[in-house]
């Protein structure tokens, strides 16, 4: 969906160029998953515009403005804080190219800690063809970097932050994350995206008039309507005893109903 020239703006915040083409090149090699993946794999703690396709680079884009910001409020540097807002979820799901979203939780819970191992890991790689008058000074800015990506899940992660740079990327991040500041829009008419309408179903999100599941990895941001013509048998367990959110339950019978011919068709009956 998005590329690396999504990111063509706040690459130009970082006034280094050394470091504006290390920071690029660290981009350019992220997992095919980055480009396309919502922000969260069950959308319960992101806005509408963090959700869905792209949404993950849409919450960096939002993020990293706040942090661009908050570096003009005190007077800092703001090299530092760009770059690992851009960077900070880098790892978030893992380095296959090809993955379900959230299936391992432990890297999920600890992306912070393994994202910044990974860039540390592999900064030659992204600096070997920058041309470095002062290696040192960038090593050192790249340190400071990472840590900064470590200490980005503040109270829920495994690293507070400390320093005020590393704060600052830590409350951008929750901030572009609070469910009710839809943003992006704001600061970028070219990127505004369609906001969904949010149901009365905390689960399940309406849009252009079709219910789109707002939990879970399997099928998380896909049609109802799409799930039961794709993969009958997660009908069938919505629809049996076994699971008991009812709103969830009825969202599906309206599908079918609407799409009979599916039901009939796929195999797919409501169990009561």
């Amino acid at each position: 969906m998005y590329s690396v020239d999504f990111f063509k703006t706040e690459l130009g915040w970082i006034k280094d160029p050394v470091l504006r083409f290390v920071t690029k090149k660290a981009l350019e090699s992220v997992p095919k998953w980055f480009w396309t993946a919502p922000s969260s794999s069950t959308g319960k703690h992101h806005p509408p515009d963090s959700n869905g396709e792209g949404g993950l680079c849409r919450h960096i884009a939002k993020a990293t403005w706040l942090v661009y910001k908050y570096a003009e409020c005190f007077k800092l540097d703001s090299d530092i804080i760009v770059a690992a807002m851009l960077l900070h979820d880098f790892d978030k799901f893992g380095p296959e190219d090809e993955m379900e979203l959230g299936k391992d939780r432990l890297h999920y819970k600890r992306h912070a800690e393994f994202g910044a191992d990974m860039l540390l890991r592999r900064f030659p790689e992204f600096s070997k063809e920058a041309d470095q008058l002062h290696p040192d000074e960038l090593a050192n800015k790249w340190n400071a970097i990472c840590a900064c990506i470590r200490s980005h899940g503040g109270q829920w992660g495994t690293c507070p932050p400390h320093t005020l740079e590393q704060k600052l990327v830590h409350i951008a991040d929750v901030t572009s994350a609070h469910k009710e500041l839809v943003a992006v829009k704001f600061y970028d008419p070219d990127r505004a995206v369609e906001t969904p309408v949010q149901s009365s179903y905390e689960r399940l999100i309406e849009k252009n008039g079709e219910m789109y599941l707002n939990f879970g990895t399997k099928h998380f941001g896909k049609s109802i309507k799409a799930i039961i013509e794709s993969d009958p048998g997660y009908a069938d367990w919505i629809l049996s005893d076994r699971y008991d959110k009812e709103d969830v339950k009825e969202a599906f019978l309206a599908a079918m109903e609407d799409r009979g011919e599916l039901a009939a068709n796929s195999g797919t009956m409501p169990m009561f």
